[in-house]
């Protein structure tokens, strides 16, 4: 898996802007917020709400726009990110993308060269194709994989609690219920919500958010009165009041796309016992609670701490956050506690996210009446110019209109690739090393653009590092489509022995004898049963520049089936797959062994059942080819043949003819 470059660095401003702010947030909040916990909450709830906004857009107000302040904007758009993704172009050698050859070789004898990405051109060499992995893919790919085991670990466990408390839950006591409801209607609680006591012991926890539920453990229940519960009810009714199942989601998401980054983790601690600090002094400032008394509610539970089981990504209280400071600040007659956040929380928290949450950078430097969409404009204008320019070998102006592109976008890759092509062309060699040189810092560009290298330093006469650069081109994974020594770039080292054997890796492979193993099946055939009546025709050709075999059958009574054939270098298998006239379908896989291609598969009956199948062709001296189809519908404990038939090249049109006459 690849990533282009452009979307590597939109990752990067996300990393480094997110650590910079969690590293800040924690400062403030450990040194400045002790006592204003809500503050400290509101900080901490603004780092993972910027965990989950990648930085697409920038404002005058955000600190981290003005960080990145210059006269061009290049984080754009995620599609300006992705615009440049491997596999986007077919990249050809001092050429324009194949999808739209527009330039001809200086030498117009010479066709163009072409290579695939390094993925698909290292075929079935594993090692080789980890070896062209960026760091950055296979960080990438690290990523996905952790946050999908994640993602699944966190779905069972709480699937599993949420079955676990609907089977087994049981309602609670009158008494409770009562205590439930009264202080619901004191703390302004205006959801309904249920209590529940889990014989599990699970809780005390809220879960859910349009239908909370508050479960308490029966250990807990069965010891205390509803009275000395209370407190514990109005810590979770807090907890609803104040919409932490929301947050808790939120801050889960996030703690899942970061799970790599051990400050969030450190931060989801920090803030969890920030947001306990929170409800602590809301349920003493909201009711009668003596400080002692609603502190004595809380030591309680470590009564039960080795029987309770804490819930999954829930609010509660939990025996792991009830500390020393924690009890500390309850107990100081000097924090003023207060029943809500104050109205000036919630301009505070506008303010900051205003500050904070952009993440683009910010366009300046008199241009700041430039549309983002005009300036685009303006780009696409200047590589058009290019393209044109370079269709009519017009390389001066060429050069200078990617040369401005360049200077806006310097990530374009396709830029300085084009542009190094451009002054190849122009015999610029100097200047053309140079943008060879950067177009081979990204990864899209990077295979041909050591080619390019190695023709340029080439045609200087620098032999030595022309065979350097050709060499990590083909580590990197060139492969052309026509052999490298027809290049007149190389005519320098025609008579290199090294040339020679860097030119036999380089060989087209479409010209390799492994894609060739199925060749002696190409033709026009009459294919005729072994007793010599004939049983039909078959059309083989030879597609998609050699890769693909295309098989055409009719048979005698104007029956017609169609395959197609090729070799996976990733399995280093050929495959078939074909298709009748009566919408059969049929897999196969197999090798070319002691002379013969040995197919095996299987088809899917209309009645649901399975036949096994196999074929062999076989190609004889007299240059007939003979396929043997067997099929069985017991697992292959016995085979019958359902396919035998020899072919026959048919005559050329004009020896017919002369038979006939």
């Amino acid at each position: 898996m690849n990533i282009s470059p452009q979307l590597q660095s939109l990752i990067w401003l996300q990393v480094w802007q997110v650590t910079l702010l969690v590293v800040v947030v924690g400062f403030v909040a450990v040194t400045t917020l002790r006592r204003r916990p809500h503050v400290a909450f509101l900080l901490w709830a603004l780092l993972f709400v910027k965990c989950l906004m990648p930085p697409l857009w920038s404002s005058p107000t955000g600190v981290f726009s003005w960080l990145q302040a210059s006269p061009y904007s290049l984080s754009g758009t995620l599609d300006t990110a992705l615009a440049a993704a491997p596999g986007h172009y077919v990249w050809t050698s001092k050429r324009q993308p194949s999808k739209q050859p527009l330039v001809k070789s200086s030498d117009s004898t010479k066709p163009p060269q072409a290579v695939t990405s390094a993925s698909h051109s290292a075929g079935a060499e594993g090692w080789r194709r980890l070896s062209t992995m960026s760091v950055g893919s296979i960080a990438f790919t690290l990523w996905i994989a952790g946050t999908s085991l994640l993602s699944i670990l966190a779905l069972i466990r709480f699937s599993r609690m949420a079955r676990t408390l609907g089977a087994s839950g049981y309602q609670a006591s009158p008494e409770l219920e009562a205590a439930l409801q009264g202080l619901a209607t004191k703390l302004d609680v205006r959801k309904r919500v249920r209590l529940i006591v889990s014989p599990n012991n699970d809780g005390p926890l809220v879960f859910g958010y349009r239908r909370p539920l508050i479960v308490l453990p029966e250990v807990m229940v069965q010891a205390k009165s509803a009275a000395q519960l209370e407190p514990i009810l109005a810590h979770e009714l807090i907890h609803i009041r104040r919409g932490d199942t929301v947050f808790g989601a939120v801050q889960f998401l996030a703690q899942v796309i970061w799970w790599f980054h051990p400050l969030i983790w450190w931060a989801g601690r920090q803030v969890n016992r920030t947001c306990e600090r929170c409800c602590d002094a809301e349920v003493v400032a909201s009711l009668d609670f003596r400080r002692r008394d609603y502190a004595n509610s809380l030591l309680d539970v470590l009564e039960f701490k080795s029987e309770l089981r804490p819930g999954f990504a829930t609010p509660g209280v939990r025996a792991v956050d009830i500390t020393k400071n924690r009890v500390k600040y309850i107990m100081n007659e000097s924090v003023h506690f207060q029943a809500r956040p104050a109205k000036i929380y919630w301009i505070l928290a506008i303010v900051l996210a205003l500050i904070v949450l952009p993440g683009g950078a910010l366009l300046i430097g008199g241009r700041q009446d430039e549309s983002a969409a005009h300036k685009n404009d303006l780009l696409a204008e200047l590589r058009s110019k290019a393209r044109v320019a370079i269709d009519k070998e017009d390389w001066g102006t060429a050069v200078d209109a990617l040369r401005k592109v360049v200077e806006k976008v310097p990530s374009d890759a396709r830029s300085w690739f084009l542009m190094g092509y451009a002054l190849h062309a122009n015999g610029q060699l100097d200047e053309a090393i140079k943008v060879h040189r950067k177009a081979t810092e990204f990864p899209p560009t990077r295979v041909v653009a050591l080619y390019n290298l190695s023709c340029a330093f080439a045609l200087k006469g620098d032999r030595e590092t022309a065979l350097k650069h050709l060499e990590e081109s083909l580590d990197a994974g060139f492969t052309s489509i026509i052999p490298i020594s027809e290049d007149t770039d190389f005519v320098s080292l025609i008579d290199a022995s090294k040339f020679k054997e860097l030119a036999a890796r380089a060989m087209p492979l479409a010209s390799r004898e492994t894609y060739r193993q199925f060749d002696f099946w190409v033709g026009d055939w009459d294919v005729m049963m072994p007793s010599g009546e004939q049983i039909g025709t078959n059309i083989i050709t030879n597609d998609e520049k050699g890769f693909l075999l295309t098989e055409k059958w009719t048979n005698s009574s104007g029956g017609t089936g169609t395959s197609i054939s090729f070799y996976d270098p990733g399995e280093q298998k050929w495959k078939q797959t074909w298709v009748d006239e009566r919408g059969t379908v049929v897999r196969y896989t197999g090798e070319f062994e002691n002379g013969e291609m040995r197919m095996v598969g299987k088809r899917t009956l209309a009645n649901g059942k399975e036949m096994l199948c196999r074929k062999c062709y076989t190609p004889r001296s007299d240059g007939t080819v003979r396929q043997v189809n067997e099929c069985s519908d017991d697992g292959g404990a016995t085979w019958s043949i359902c396919f035998d038939g020899i072919y026959h090249q048919q005559m050329p049109m004009e020896t017919r003819a002369r038979i006939n006459v």
